[in-house]
């Protein structure tokens, strides 16, 4: 093996045993053999929320995994046609396509390994609505709206519209999506907030030039078997009359309850 090729190949050698480290492969071979375990129980799918959400998560680890195979397949062809050229230059062209894959392949892991939140695997869902601008607020929904649907399904992803409401004349007034996919919620995050549109409005007679606004909301979808362990000891119960019209009694008995959460300050 030529000296180029050897460092090259040190150098792919090099990446694959930090991915090794950094993707932890092995805490993830012992979590899918866990949850391999819970699947062959013959139990399993007597609760149908909780049996989906640890398939989900066993097929996301599994998903992982061979892809680091993959990784090391492409490491291990690049390895072999390097050796080959020696002999014969035409395996330069493989060890080379090899390399690249495989450098692709990485590089795309170090980027999944930024979802690390909690919530970052989970699906989500999107909505999006008008801000200042009028009908150009409503065009520029839409136009967002198209975005996200286009950018799900380049990823492969499924987006489901949830609610959609026209504008009137032209645009969306409001559009909800609910997008499923691996780390959908880790990968639209950074969507939520006011997105702003400057550009010559094609609604503008003077065509003058507009700046609008929507607002995105990024909300994870959360699975249905969730625990909510609630200490009644951190809800304080107020009771005390309502006002306003609504009977003979209406101001004269303890008719309305507020709940408040204490750690959270949460008031309902």
């Amino acid at each position: 093996m030529a000296e180029k090729e050897s460092k090259e190949i040190e150098a792919a050698a090099a990446r694959v045993a930090d991915a090794y480290a950094w993707m932890r492969i092995e805490e993830k071979k012992e979590r899918l053999a866990k949850l391999d375990a819970q699947i062959s129980s013959p139990d399993f799918w007597n609760d149908a929320a909780h049996a989906q959400d640890v398939s989900r998560k066993a097929s996301a680890l599994r998903e992982t995994l061979e892809g680091y195979a993959d990784a090391a397949a492409l490491l291990e062809d690049a390895r072999a046609a390097a050796e080959l050229a020696a002999e014969d230059e035409a395996f330069l062209e493989e060890k080379e396509r090899s390399l690249a894959a495989l450098s692709e392949m990485l590089d795309r892991f170090e980027v999944e390994s930024w979802f690390s939140g909690e919530m970052d695997g989970n699906d989500a869902i999107v909505s999006i609505n008008p801000g200042q601008g009028g009908l150009e607020a409503q065009d520029w929904t839409e136009m967002l709206y198209r975005m996200y649907m286009r950018y799900a399904e380049q990823k492969g992803w499924k987006a489901k519209p949830l609610d959609v409401v026209p504008g009137e004349g032209i645009g969306l007034d409001r559009a909800v999506i609910q997008i499923e996919g691996r780390n959908a919620y880790g990968m639209l995050r950074s969507e939520h907030g006011v997105h702003r549109l400057v550009r010559i409005s094609p609604t503008d007679d003077k065509k003058r030039r507009q700046t609008t606004f929507a607002g995105v909301e990024v909300l994870p979808v959360m699975s249905d078997d969730i625990e909510v362990d609630l200490n009644p000891a951190d809800v304080r119960v107020d009771v005390y009359r309502s006002s306003g019209p609504g009977g003979q009694c209406v101001n004269t008995t303890d008719s309305a309850v507020r709940l408040t959460h204490i750690p959270t300050g949460i008031v309902v």
